[in-house]
């Protein structure tokens, strides 16, 4: 059984068109959110890698048996406010740096399970010796080094995060994403950047360990509607400017050389 689940929702939960391979339709300028379950009977820590890079600066996410989170954020130097993922063009100025990054566009989700634990007990029925899982005890004085999200509060096993009737757990059971690791061949059209000021909370939570032999890695491939794809002008190597590159608003004529919205120049 595959303990890892996640979906790329939007910020009211609902997830976005996904195909069999992994690709995420996401209208530029849209804030978006990363949906991640554990269906696995131990706990897991998770990180989340966005254009190649720590959302939350290699810090983990954990989450217990059954439980499920929403992750609309980077998580940088505060656990109670930050900046929500907005999906941009990639000639935005956000996307300054990330030119020659191979994981342009890409989410990737890697998991672990924590590491199983065992104890040599004896039955006095049958005055035998025998070895049991047990779960490891946490030291209530080490330092908190793991991230435990207070917005997404644990949800109790088959109980799902729902808006507008649509269940993200029945999506994921019909439309799942599948278990990527490999980015070959893809071209990103759009970078990740730093949208809209968030109030989700985080908190700490006690360290444990994980076992490496369990990691699972899941990969989404952001992509455009076909009405916002960058399309090669003829006999040149520039690009229609169809959105604004600073606030995604849609240009309206090519004649429009500066955006009404902000003023950017197309």
């Amino acid at each position: 059984m595959n303990y890892l689940e996640a979906q790329i929702v939007r910020l009211n939960e609902d997830p976005y068109p996904c195909t069999k391979d992994n690709r995420v339709t996401i209208p530029f300028g849209e804030e978006y959110a990363v949906w991640v379950k554990n269906n696995g009977s131990s706990r897991i820590k998770f990180q989340i890698f966005i254009d190649g890079e720590s959302i939350s600066n290699g810090i983990k996410y954990v989450l217990g048996t059954g439980e499920e989170m929403v992750v609309e954020r980077f998580l940088e130097d505060c656990l109670d406010t930050g900046r929500k993922l907005q999906w941009l063009p990639r000639d935005h100025k956000e996307g300054k740096g990330k030119e020659d990054e191979p994981e342009a566009g890409i989410v990737r989700i890697v998991a672990q399970q924590e590491k199983s634990c065992w104890a040599f007990k004896y039955d006095y029925n049958s005055y035998r010796y025998y070895w049991s899982p047990k779960k490891p005890e946490v030291d209530p004085y080490s330092w908190p080094v793991c991230y435990l999200s207070d917005a997404a509060a644990p949800i109790s096993a088959g109980n799902t995060l729902t808006s507008s009737g649509a269940s993200v757990s029945a999506f994921c059971a019909s439309n799942g994403a599948k278990i990527v690791e490999d980015a070959s061949g893809f071209e990103a059209e759009g970078i990740t950047g730093r949208g809209g000021h968030s109030g989700q909370k985080f908190s700490y939570s006690y360290y444990f360990d994980t076992d490496p032999d369990t990691e699972k890695t899941i990969m989404f491939f952001l992509v455009p509607p076909k009405s916002q794809h960058r399309v090669p002008q003829s006999n040149s190597v520039t690009y229609d400017a169809y959105y604004c590159p600073s606030c995604g608003r849609k240009r309206k004529s090519r004649k429009d050389n500066f955006c009404p919205n902000c003023g950017t120049k197309y």
